[in-house]
């Protein structure tokens, strides 16, 4: 045991002509002491442990103590007087500083890794394999520690974060090894919930790996669907850590395995069409459920708080890529001519209403109705004067399921509100772009394309309003497709996805509910006598401005 005498005084150095160098070849260090710590107790803290040893004085103001402490260790005092006040000092001194130190606090620091600070999930750090421009199964293995903060800030035991985003559907794979020997560290997979108006209150642990023990690895094997996902390495107990020896983890990503579809096997199998679905479903929307302008999330920043129900980190990442942030969600390919002459029908009479029936500026709510032998397409007039009205115009497509009909709401938004020269131009979009007849290639295909744009704006009261909104295509160009296949991935998507055949009405609902499989079916009708020739029922059509009671 060594004696160490603890003075701390008032001293006027500039006045007294104390000279520290002279103290500092004495073995005796020195500390400023700053003038608001004058009242508070001062600690001394054992560095191996960060316990108290003792609290060495109660009032500080002329207080000297001798106390006992065992040799060959090093202490740090604490609160961390780390300004300098020259009237005032701390002086403590030892007779053997050779075996004993006795430092300021802020000398004590611990070793971090590379990866710090990453301590909470708004912090973790980023290790996605890849990004939306460049989507492949690999993987990544680093090396990383648990440290203990010292004591003065806290002395919290560290966990460390690690954020993974995923922009298909894929397979990943966690493996936390090379545990320090003695310890034990855990493994936990978060997945952020693709959800509207998110927070990160939302994250939610959907796999955990804690079985092995003192120096003993752990390992996740989690298939997930595109979104943002945090890795949690965390200590059993608080006495786990080890800021010399390092864990090591592995994070692998393994994309679902496809293969592009050719178009000739899909016509072989009856199909008629197809439509590639993107892998990613924004805040849990599919292309049926993205309607005009969908409210996902508000930011609001005032002088005394933040609100940000728009944290949502996979869809900020995405929007950075996308080109005018716009994505590409749906894909539908139509090779049949006699679908497409059909739908050519279908589309003009949809426009001559319009043109006759509906008033210039008059906006229009287009919506579909499933009914027994076909679909309606009803479009809904919104009258302004005296009061808001809700008028009906409607289409009745087919009485069979082999009809062409069926494929008119995969190139429409589930709901769309817009003025009626919005609709129009689109309308004609759609008819250039399928326009045939029986001299038409029975090689030439038509593809057409539903993307979501994000978007957002500012409002009066301070907010910022967050919407996705389907954009339709608008130009007559880039509709005719010269592949033979259908790729997993497509232009714009960002992602990858999958190809669903549609031979018939039955193969389309199945498909609009979710239950069709992809790729190519089994040959034949499938349900609905797909190789049949295509007909279509008269068109009935109510009184447009008739008020739907």
């Amino acid at each position: 045991m060594k004696k160490i005498l603890f003075a701390i005084t008032l001293v006027i150095v500039a006045m007294l002509g104390i000279n520290t160098n002279v103290l500092a070849a004495e073995n005796e260090a020195i500390h400023q002491l700053p003038q608001s710590y004058m009242a508070n107790p001062i600690d001394l803290l054992d560095n191996s442990t960060a316990d108290v040893v003792t609290t060495t004085i109660e009032n500080p103001v002329f207080y000297d103590e001798t106390i006992d402490l065992p040799s060959s260790k090093t202490y740090y005092l604490e609160p961390n007087y780390q300004d300098i006040v020259t009237s005032q000092s701390v002086v403590v001194s030892s007779s053997d500083s050779s075996s004993i130190g006795i430092m300021p606090m802020g000398t004590w620091s611990a070793n971090r890794d590379n990866y710090e600070n990453n301590n909470s999930f708004d912090i973790a750090s980023d290790m996605s394999i890849g990004d939306p421009n460049n989507l492949y199964s690999g993987s990544i293995a680093f090396n990383a520690n648990i440290h203990k903060e010292p004591w003065y800030l806290g002395g919290a035991v560290d966990q460390d974060y690690y954020r993974v985003d995923v922009f298909a559907d894929a397979q990943l794979r966690l493996e936390l090894y090379n545990v320090p020997t003695g310890k034990d560290y855990d493994l936990e997979l978060f997945m952020f919930p693709d959800v509207k108006e998110p927070e990160w209150e939302d994250v939610t642990r959907i796999a955990q790996a804690k079985i092995g023990g003192d120096g003993q690895g752990e390992l996740i094997i989690k298939n997930v669907t595109p979104g943002t996902y945090f890795v949690r390495v965390y200590p059993y107990q608080s006495d786990d850590w080890d800021e010399t020896n390092f864990y090591r983890l592995y994070i692998g990503q393994t994309l679902q395995a496809r293969s592009n579809v050719s178009i000739q096997s899909l016509k072989n199998a009856g199909a008629k069409a197809a439509i590639w679905q993107s892998d990613i479903e924004p805040f849990g929307l599919n292309s049926f459920g993205i309607e005009n302008k969908v409210f996902v999330g508000s930011t609001l920043v005032t002088q005394y708080n933040f609100i940000n129900q728009y944290a949502n980190p996979f869809h900020e990442k995405l929007a950075e890529y996308a080109v005018d942030s716009k994505v590409v969600d749906t894909v539908v390919y139509i090779w049949d001519i006699q679908m497409r002459i059909q739908l050519y029908q279908i589309l003009w009479d949809m426009a001559e209403i319009l043109e006759d029936e509906v008033a210039a500026n008059q906006e229009i709510v287009l919506t579909f109705e499933y009914i027994t032998g076909g679909i309606k397409i009803l479009g809904t007039v919104i009258g302004t004067i005296p009061t808001p009205q809700t008028k009906i115009l409607g289409i009745v497509l087919t009485g069979s399921t082999t009809g062409a009909g069926f494929i008119v709401p995969a190139l429409f938004p589930a709901t769309w509100g817009d003025r009626k020269e919005s609709l129009l131009n689109y309308l004609y979009v759609l008819m250039a772009a399928l326009e045939a007849d029986q001299n038409t290639s029975p090689s030439e295909i038509v593809h057409i394309k539903l993307r979501y744009q994000y978007q957002h704006e500012y409002t009066i009261t301070g907010v910022w309003n967050y919407y996705i909104d389907l954009v339709t295509e608008n130009t007559l160009e880039g509709f005719l497709y010269s592949g033979t296949s259908i790729g997993v991935t497509q232009s714009g998507s960002y992602s990858r996805g999958q190809v669903y055949a549609i031979r018939n009405l039955t193969d389309f609902i199945s498909f609009k509910n979710g239950t069709l499989s992809p790729g190519i079916p089994s040959t034949g009708g499938g349900g609905g006598g797909g190789g049949g020739p295509i007909t279509i029922e008269p068109m009935n059509f109510p009184n447009p401005l008739e008020t739907n009671e």
